[in-house]
């Protein structure tokens, strides 16, 4: 790779063409496995630590060993946006040359735009400068444009919005992508060609009568199913989600002789608007509907249950939205009060 031979030379547009790389293709083709090679060969050099790993979702970033685009470049989860960014992250891009970013599908036009922003202060380049990202030699983009689009803003093969300059700027950039490597050939189903025919056709909505009988025919006709042990269960309703959690915790409280504990909690994203106290009669009468409702919630534990986060606490250690784990103790608020009966 021409860029590898830069070393430690400062990037000039006039004199390099920096590489601008787009690897797509569905599920399954070897995406990642190309992330870890890239890495693998740094590694041989002696130069991983070039290599910055980064994804729109926690669960993206924790996937390939590496980090949001948030945490990575200082980027806000609000719209307003400072101007500079902290010395850790200039410390972080100080001897970067190579930018990964894997699932470019969620990520929109104006994001494109923050993050090339904010790459060129990191790198301490003027945020004039024509040099794009920064001027990293290297700035590879992977995905699939079938998967999920952007949580908010608009996906990259969409026209901008009239009049939003980050989104015509966000455009401009995904257009200098003019590199384009497509995987196809398909590895993770590879030894199952009845199931890979079907995901291909799901992906691009063209799935068959036969397709549905056969799905229907795979259907759980019990929850407690030993088979479903260690799967997990997705839904639309929060209201559906708690009630077979309440199911599923029972059956294992009750295989293992186990108690289940209740725990008022404080809904903390969203501030109360009772000023009735607190009381555990009226909460176990309440749905908990999710993280909108007004009023306190209800944690149920029992030990070692199985668990999911919510929400990203430290990308680097794996502990993000989606994450799985045990629950093996609870930290009691030494002010609250117990109930037992």
């Amino acid at each position: 790779m021409k860029a590898l031979a830069w070393g430690d030379n400062a990037y000039d547009a006039s004199k390099r063409d920096q590489m601008l790389l787009y690897v797509g293709g569905k599920g399954g083709v070897g995406k990642s496995q190309i992330i870890k090679a890239i890495i693998t060969g740094m590694d041989l050099i002696l130069r991983k630590d070039e290599i910055i790993l980064m994804a729109p979702t926690g669960a993206a970033a924790d996937n390939i060993g590496g980090n949001t685009y948030h945490t990575s470049l200082g980027i806000s989860i609000s719209k307003t946006q400072k101007p500079g960014v902290k010395p850790r992250i200039k410390k972080l891009w100080l001897k970067k040359t190579i930018m990964i970013i894997d699932e470019i599908s969620m990520t929109d036009l104006s994001m494109l735009s923050t993050i090339n922003n904010q790459c060129k202060i990191a790198k301490s380049l003027d945020r004039n400068s024509p040099d794009l990202f920064g001027g990293l030699p290297v700035v590879i983009f992977m995905g699939d444009f079938y998967q999920f689009p952007p949580v908010r803003g608009l996906a990259l093969w969409k026209e901008p919005r009239e009049g939003n300059d980050e989104d015509a700027n966000g455009k401009m950039i995904w257009h200098q992508f003019t590199d384009v490597i497509i995987l196809d050939q398909q590895m993770r189903q590879a030894q199952d060609p009845i199931f890979h025919s079907l995901l291909r056709r799901a992906r691009t909505a063209t799935l068959t009568e036969d397709d549905l009988a056969l799905l229907n025919s795979k259907v759980a006709t019990s929850l407690l199913n030993p088979e479903l042990n260690d799967a997990t269960t997705i839904v639309k309703l929060n209201a559906l989600r708690h009630h077979i959690n309440y199911i599923q915790m029972e059956h294992f409280a009750h295989s293992r002789s186990q108690k289940i504990y209740i725990f008022p909690a404080q809904h903390s994203r969203t501030a109360s608007t009772s000023s009735s106290p607190l009381r555990i009669e009226d909460l176990l009468q309440q749905a908990d509907e999710g993280s909108k409702i007004p009023f306190q919630g209800l944690f149920f534990y029992t030990l070692d249950m199985p668990a999911i986060m919510l929400s990203n606490t430290c990308t680097l250690l794996g502990h993000v939205n989606g994450a799985r784990g045990i629950a093996s103790g609870i930290v009691v608020d030494p002010t609250g009060t117990s109930w037992y009966s």
